[in-house]
Parts: C-alpha cells; sequence; structure tokens
C-alpha cells in the first residue's frame, strides 16, 4: 500500500499548497508574497516553459505577480490533454527535485519527525491511523522547530524547504490536470511494480518517502498562517470600510 499512501498524500499536499497559494494572493499584498517566494516562483516558471517547449505549447508571458492569468501565460499544447497535464506537474516535478536535494546542500536532515503513516489496507480504520499519525508527525515538526537552534543556515534550510513546499502547486485551472496526473501515475506505478521486483516501492521509500513527510506538516503549518493572515486583512479592510465617510452625492 506505499504506492496508494504516496497517491493520497501527494494529492493532498497539492491541495493544500494550492489553498495556501491562494489565500495569500487574496489575503496579503501579491507583490510582497511573490517577492518572499520568488527562487520557488522562478523554479516552477522554468519548469513550465520548459514542459511548454516539450508539448509544443507557445509561451505567451511569464507573469510573476498576476493571480487572473496564472504566472506563464500560454496557448494551448500541441499535444493536446496529455500536454496540459505535462505542464501542470512540471513544478511538482521540478520544486520536488529542490526538496528531495535540500539536505545535500545545507547539510541539514529532512526527517525532523516521525514519517507520515501509511495506508494498511483501504478500512475506515486504516485511514483513521494515517489521520492521527499525520496529527503526531504535524506536532514532531512544531517541537523540533520550537526546540530548534536557529542559525542562519537552519533558517535559510526551513526557508527553502516553505517556500519550495508552496512551489508545488500548480497555476490556477491547472490543479484537475495536477489531481489527475497523480491518480493515474499512482495506478500505473501499483500494477507495474509487481513486474519491477517492487523497484517503485523502494524508490518511494527511500527517495521520495522523507521528503514529502518533511513538506506536508510545513504545508499544513503555513495553511494555519495562512488562514489567520487572510482573516484578520479581512477584519482590516471592513473596518477600514466602515470607519471611511460616505462621499456626498453629487
Amino acid at each position: 500500500m506505499t504506492i496508494i499512501s504516496m497517491g493520497l498524500w501527494l494529492s493532498i499536499l497539492i491541495l493544500v499548497a494550492f489553498t495556501v497559494d491562494r489565500l495569500f494572493v487574496k489575503g496579503i499584498k501579491l507583490g510582497a508574497y511573490r517577492f518572499f517566494v520568488g527562487p520557488a516562483a522562478l523554479v516552477h516558471n522554468i519548469s513550465q516553459v520548459l514542459a511548454c517547449l516539450l508539448t509544443g505549447a507557445h509561451v505567451k508571458s511569464v507573469k510573476l505577480a498576476d493571480p487572473k492569468t496564472g504566472r506563464v501565460e500560454h496557448e494551448k499544447p500541441k499535444l493536446r490533454g496529455i500536454g496540459d497535464v505535462i505542464i501542470a506537474i512540471a513544478p511538482l516535478i521540478a520544486c520536488g527535485a529542490v526538496l528531495i536535494f535540500m539536505p545535500s546542500f545545507f547539510r541539514e536532515p529532512l526527517n525532523i519527525a516521525q514519517p507520515l503513516p501509511k495506508l494498511v489496507d483501504t478500512t475506515p480504520n486504516s485511514f483513521a491511523n494515517i489521520g492521527y499519525g499525520l496529527l503526531n508527525t504535524c506536532k514532531g515538526t512544531l517541537e523540533h522547530l520550537w526546540a530548534a537552534n536557529y542559525s542562519l543556515p537552519f533558517a535559510a534550510f526551513l526557508y527553502v524547504g516553505l517556500i519550495f513546499t508552496i512551489g508545488l502547486t500548480p497555476d490556477k485551472g491547472k490543479l484537475i490536470y495536477a489531481i489527475f496526473a497523480i491518480v493515474a501515475l499512482t495506478a500505473g506505478a501499483y500494477f507495474l511494480d509487481g513486474r519491477m521486483n517492487h523497484a517503485i516501492e523502494q524508490f518511494i521509500n527511500n527517495v521520495l518517502w522523507v521528503p514529502l513527510s518533511f513538506a506536508m506538516p510545513l504545508a499544513l503549518i503555513f495553511l494555519a498562517l495562512a488562514i489567520v493572515l487572510s482573516a484578520l486583512a479581512s477584519v482590516l479592510i471592513s473596518k477600514k470600510k466602515s470607519t471611511t465617510p460616505a462621499q456626498p452625492a453629487k
């Protein structure tokens, strides 16, 4: 069930990262947010441009601060259907690669808390157990962050991990393609794994599971922060509107 668990957690991570991105786009000054996630946005954009070239989609413009049209504006790919899917998951692959290689650059481990739990079967009890395990993973991450010795390299490590976790999200309008790709790849990997002597499962366990277990609690913590900040921004905007005197009619 490792492969199915991977697909499940990856889908949830994409949804959480997408929600965080939308909340910050709507709740705070867009330019400040795009500046904060700038390095991840750059990798995100480059991956999409390369995907557009690969699928024959003409790139019209690259926009860092336009939530309406997305970060990369392009025409329909010549490879219809599959081309849209490739463009949608390009940031997931590119930003995910950065997360995988982070320990080699920063000399910091990604396994700062217990790994995400895996499904044992598809019973309700198994899903309840992984939900409880997720809470333990988030709790362990918070405890590690609270007790950590915050040097400049460690702060940079957390910053890069956070922004590239958010960078995994597809652009607005491409979410459905990204989820479809994850589901299709999960199903394909599940049926091929037995014929490959479980090489796919070993790759997930040895390469992908620790970065995923690192990114998921970070995304959820950032989601909670995004909800709080968005609520505060809405209150301040409403208060400002209520205190602004009405303009007299001409």
